[in-house]
């Protein structure tokens, strides 16, 4: 059974559109996440010592939403999906990174608004895709 997380973040940078060589859609951003602690001294909310820089990436008419919707760096987000280990060989040494395969993504309105324009159904479907 693959187990579905949540996390959420400030993305670090606006996420990446591209195309795989067969025409499929995907963006690629990095979510940072991080415990937020009180500071008694000064009465104001920090980051905490425990963070998380977690890449991901959507693929089809998701990845197009999310490029459409002018996101840039520092933006609120929620993003779901699975969890997936990316292994390479980089100079003879084994190396390997967690990323997530997006299959939701939410912007926070917590300090900002929204204005919801439902996409048209064309296109790739669902969170599937090629690969890169």
């Amino acid at each position: 059974m693959t187990q579905i997380i949540t996390v959420h973040g400030g993305l670090v940078a606006t996420p990446e559109m591209r195309f795989t060589q067969s025409g499929t859609p995907f963006a690629s951003f990095t979510v940072a996440s991080s415990d937020r602690v009180p500071n008694r001294e000064t009465g104001k909310w920090e980051d905490g010592k425990d963070r998380l820089f977690l890449r991901c990436t959507a693929w089809g008419n998701l990845a197009e939403n999310i490029a459409a919707s002018n996101l840039d760096k520092g933006a609120q987000i929620a993003v779901t999906g699975k969890l997936l280990t990316r292994e390479w060989e980089h100079e003879g040494q084994k190396r390997s990174q967690v990323e997530m395969k997006v299959n939701d993504f939410m912007a926070s309105l917590k300090h900002a608004t929204a204005q919801v324009t439902r996409a048209s159904q064309s296109g790739q479907g669902g969170f599937g895709g090629g690969s890169a």
